[in-house]
């Protein structure tokens, strides 16, 4: 472990700084149950237990050491130790209990299908045949929050931090790794589908030249380029349809419209789940400042095999030969996330008990080190503990 710790924490300037962290790391990966800094100090064998306790609180809390360095030494560990097959954007649910907390707020939240009072993350990950590492993370902060500069300055919150729809929180962290860290780039994937936000997000993926495969609902509009085959041709040319809702679009594809279709197995659940997927080459109505013509893209529609009224909608530029390799990527993730509570729990990642937005970002900076490290243990590029 001490060479991860020395490759992915060197950005740190200070000595006791690695020290904590590597103290803080190894607690996340060891500490059963809730991973509080007593438990995580107790389990490091600290001479002075006390003093312990206080350095680590300190150094995740109150120390100025900047984590984007350190997430960008993450990354690059993984990625040039690993094959890195996506990027997937996930959202990240913190049930929290008061309002001190940054961030928090009552929202409601689809995949519950209820209000929670919580924190959201967005965290971009790096997907591997052996699952995904978190390398950096948006915390959304609500409008009650940013307007408050008495709960902005016990927070910490930096004055640059202001209002950002979800699309823009994307974008950004796709900045990072693509422009900022020089990651190579691979698809995107994102589920937008119960947002308003797929148009923007989609437009600027687009602008930014990145594949992508984002998930959208069954209204975002498109265009049909070709005419469908038994639908007045005549009346509109091809790009020059109107737009339609996917799930209209979906019912008027015909064979003549650049149709696509596979049968895709993915693992899923402990077993293997057979989707049917369909493309068909589409239009954007909105345009990009890069680009002055709709966008050509695919709209893909994918149900599982044993219950094909259950319709997904999804808009890529990829080729018709990578849709299938993604959207399985895509599907295993999502797998994953809805059971991946026991993964959460194991590396404290809803466990940080701080209220400040710098000691949310350390923690989560950490925890991405501890995703990073049980991953390439897995793949037996580390070492385990």
């Amino acid at each position: 472990m001490g060479n991860f710790i020395g490759k992915v924490f060197g950005a740190l300037t200070r000595s006791d700084q690695r020290r904590w962290a590597g103290v803080y790391l190894k607690g996340l990966l060891s500490v059963q149950g809730k991973k509080t800094v007593r438990k995580i100090v107790a389990s490091s064998g600290e001479a002075d237990p006390v003093a312990a306790v206080q350095s680590v609180q300190q150094f995740i809390n109150q120390s100025p050491w900047e984590w984007p360095e350190v997430r960008r030494a993450i990354a690059e560990y993984v990625d040039s130790r690993t094959e890195v097959s996506a990027w997937v954007i996930d959202n990240v649910i913190i049930p929290k209990r008061g309002s001190h907390s940054v961030g928090v707020a009552r929202r409601f939240i689809p995949q519950a299908g209820k209000t929670i009072n919580c924190q959201v993350g967005i965290g971009l990950y790096l997907a591997t045949d052996q699952g995904a590492v978190p390398v950096d993370w948006r915390l959304l902060i609500p409008d009650a929050w940013l307007g408050d500069q008495q709960r902005r300055g016990r927070a910490k919150i930096p004055d640059g931090v202001t209002k950002k729809p979800v699309w823009a929180h994307i974008l950004d962290l796709t900045d990072t790794v693509a422009r900022d860290w020089k990651l190579p780039p691979v698809p995107v994937i994102a589920d937008l589908h119960s947002t308003p936000d797929s148009d923007s997000l989609v437009n600027g993926l687009l602008e930014r030249g990145l594949p992508f495969l984002v998930e959208v609902g069954d209204a975002a509009a498109v265009s049909l380029t070709a005419p469908a085959r038994g639908a007045e041709a005549g009346h509109h040319p091809a790009g020059r349809q109107r737009p339609a809702r996917a799930a209209a679009v979906r019912q008027r594809v015909r064979s003549g419209c650049d149709l696509w279709r596979r049968t895709v197995s993915v693992p899923e659940g402990g077993g293997q789940q057979r989707y049917h997927v369909t493309s068909c080459a589409v239009r954007r109505p909105t345009r990009t400042r890069s680009d002055p013509f709709p966008s050509r893209l695919r709209l893909v529609t994918t149900s599982p095999q044993n219950d094909p009224h259950l319709t997904r909608y999804w808009l890529t530029n990829l080729p018709c030969d990578r849709i299938g390799e993604v959207f399985s990527l895509a599907v295993q993730h999502a797998d994953s996330s809805r059971n991946r509570n026991p993964t959460e729990e194991r590396f404290g990642l809803r466990d940080f008990e701080g209220r400040s937005f710098p000691g949310w970002h350390h923690h989560m900076t950490l925890v991405s080190a501890a995703y990073a490290y049980d991953l390439l243990c897995r793949q037996a590029v580390l070492s385990p503990l």
